[in-house]
């Protein structure tokens, strides 16, 4: 490959998806009051869920946020 192939070339884990969730209202108002509690978006939030991983990088290794 050339440099402007290597330039384009992603790593898959880095690779960003959209993901569109259908949640009741009343477990989205508890997730949001959690991650304000947190000091963080709720989309930040719902990626420590997801994946376990802070903003940070940081993992929670106990399971669950």
């Amino acid at each position: 490959m050339n440099d402007d192939a290597n330039a384009r070339a992603t790593d898959p884990e880095e690779e960003s998806v959209w993901v569109t969730l259908s949640l009741p209202a009343r477990l989205v108002r508890r997730l949001a009051e959690r991650a304000d509690g947190r000091g963080m978006r709720l989309d930040d939030y719902l990626a420590l869920i997801v994946t376990g991983d802070d903003a940070n990088g940081a993992t929670d290794k106990g399971g669950r946020p």
